[in-house]
């Protein structure tokens, strides 16, 4: 239905009308740098005539210094929230595994709420809807929402589109990466045996051997099937997991522990890449599993390449290792611990855990 300027009288204030019927509804009609602006604002029923004439001013007012700020930047001030995402996926420098993973869940638990909103548009209640329909997904999960909405609310920001994001404190997944981790039962004998069943499965294919001891010193497998030969520094016992591929978007130097060293000398190099990025370690997941129960006699069922890192948090805090060095271990940057210890770097961190992890070991 068409908006009539004919229905509406003025107000004390410049470009705001009141409608002649009905004192609840207001009509913004102004011009900024040549071009025209009509639109309707519905003020609260329950206010007094004078909050709500105060309450269609506050907004005219809003709504000017937003298209001032917008012209001024040359943005667009219909950009859909999509727009910006696509904008990000192509800007970041993530590898594809991790795009992929990002896409799907914004595909799935994002776009359906605001993909299509223009992103000036995006309040906190779409935030919170968003945040409800991922509450029964573990809190990494969740987090994941938030790693994709807080910079495309930041470059709204700094393109001068918006001034303040819609993402509010309650939002946020507050994490206990430590705590979250799920404890395994008797773990130090079973952190023994999984060693022993790496090693001895596969003492002849050094390269799986290799792969499999690095998760089992905290690496995630995506981390692992990304190294290249340049990240590994054999001269000064390191390596380094790009940022790129990792979670943390930021690079991260370890300790090459021995075994691994070890199976990575007797490696032959093709390319670049130390492993085939594009294999998945299924198959040798159940040789190791199988290994254990038989030849062990330890059931590990719950067996997998990221459980090795439950493993090694269950078996090495066992042995009076600190949160914060297992934090460190496992690449976290977000624990509480971590904030009070600034200086705190990772190659002194994993080494000291591998300390650990030998005297378990024996």
């Amino acid at each position: 239905m068409a908006v009539l300027l004919k229905d509406y009288t003025t107000t004390k204030h410049k470009g705001l009308f009141i409608h002649k019927k009905d004192d609840n509804k207001f009509l913004f009609n102004f011009r900024l740098n040549g071009k025209a602006t009509r639109k309707v604002f519905n003020a609260n029923p329950a206010h007094t005539k004078a909050d709500k004439l105060k309450a269609a001013y506050k907004e005219l007012e809003k709504l000017k210094d937003v298209k001032t700020r917008v012209e001024s930047s040359g943005a667009d001030l219909n950009a859909k929230v999509d727009e910006y995402f696509n904008k990000l996926q192509q800007m970041t420098d993530r590898n594809e595994d991790t795009q992929k993973s990002y896409t799907y869940h914004y595909e799935k638990y994002i776009q359906p709420v605001i993909g299509k909103m223009p992103i000036t548009k995006v309040a906190p209640t779409h935030i919170s809807t968003i945040a409800a329909s991922t509450k029964h997904l573990s809190n990494s999960t969740r987090q994941k929402s938030m790693a994709i909405l807080v910079p495309i609310f930041n470059v709204a920001i700094d393109e001068e589109l918006i001034q303040f994001s819609p993402i509010k404190k309650i939002h946020k997944v507050k994490r206990k990466q430590i705590e979250e981790k799920k404890i395994v039962t008797n773990a130090e004998i079973k952190y023994r045996e999984v060693h022993k069943a790496i090693n001895s499965v596969f003492a002849d294919n050094h390269k799986i051997r290799a792969l499999f001891l690095f998760g089992f010193n905290g690496r995630r497998k995506t981390e692992v099937l990304h190294l290249k030969w340049s990240d590994i520094d054999m001269a000064n016992n390191q390596y380094t997991i790009r940022g790129v591929n990792s979670k943390v978007n930021t690079d991260m130097t370890f300790s090459l522990p021995d075994d691994v060293k070890e199976a990575l000398l007797q490696c032959e190099h093709y390319g670049e890449y130390i492993f085939c990025s594009d294999r998945d370690p299924s198959k040798p997941i159940s040789e190791i599993r199988e290994h254990v129960e038989k030849v062990r006699a330890v059931t590990v069922p719950e067996y997998n390449f990221h459980w090795m890192r439950n493993l090694a948090v269950s078996a090495l805090s066992s042995m009076g290792v600190e949160a914060i060095h297992l934090s460190s271990m496992l690449g976290h940057t977000d624990t509480a611990t971590v904030k009070q210890y600034l200086s705190l770097q990772r190659e002194t961190s994993s080494a000291h855990t591998l300390d650990v992890s030998k005297r378990l070991l024996g």
